[in-house]
């Protein structure tokens, strides 16, 4: 650029007038100063747009910072709305367990009253009457038992005793559901009855 500048100027120095010559150095004057502005200014845009880049980067590391947070922030909360519902059920549980102990406090500390009866209560049952059975006399007879039965001191009476499966005895009085033990065997031999002992018919056959 310079060689250029000086073949232009030798030649305008050879034909062109003083005046005219000193024009020429003005313009190349400002020429070189546009050029350096020029440049400059060319710099000065290349280091704006280092600049920007660098920005762009940090803003975009920033943005996915931003992005991380809010998320976190959403985990956040979803974690305070769940935290917030544990905590109202275990108000509600220890509001459970409060009612509970005083209730079994109160339980324990409360006196069980016998109840007052009136004076016209009867506090026993009306004793059913019962049926007056017909004993009929037969032929004495061996029987046997059907089934393990309880031995009565009468008709409707108490119990006195238990016999076993298949035990014999004899009889000669019945009822409509009770037979009387006249008699009975042991060690294969019989032997009259000292006392009255009567059982249910149902459990007996005859032999």
């Amino acid at each position: 650029m310079k060689y250029l500048f000086v073949i232009l100027l030798s030649t305008l120095l050879a034909a062109a007038p003083i005046d005219e010559i000193e024009s020429i150095l003005k313009d190349i004057k400002n020429l070189r100063v546009q050029y350096t502005t020029c440049k400059e200014s060319l710099n000065e845009k290349q280091d704006y747009k280092i600049m920007l880049e660098k920005v762009l980067l940090k803003n975009a590391s920033l943005q996915s910072k931003i992005d991380f947070l809010k998320k976190e922030t959403n985990n956040n909360k979803q974690y305070e709305k769940e935290m917030k519902e544990l905590r109202n059920i275990l108000k509600t549980k220890e509001k459970a367990i409060i009612y509970l102990n005083n209730r079994i406090i109160k339980l324990k500390t409360t006196e069980i009253k016998a109840p007052v009866l009136c004076k016209d209560e009867n506090i026993f049952p009306q004793l059913v009457m019962k049926e007056k059975e017909e004993k009929i006399n037969f032929t004495p007879s061996t029987f046997r038992l059907l089934t393990s039965v309880d031995v009565y001191d009468s008709i409707n009476g108490s119990k006195v005793t238990q016999w076993k499966k298949n035990r014999s005895f004899t009889s000669n009085m019945k009822t409509q559901n009770w037979i009387k033990i006249t008699g009975y065997f042991m060690n294969k031999k019989w032997q009259a009855s000292q006392e009255e002992l009567w059982i249910k018919k149902e459990n007996t056959v005859k032999k």
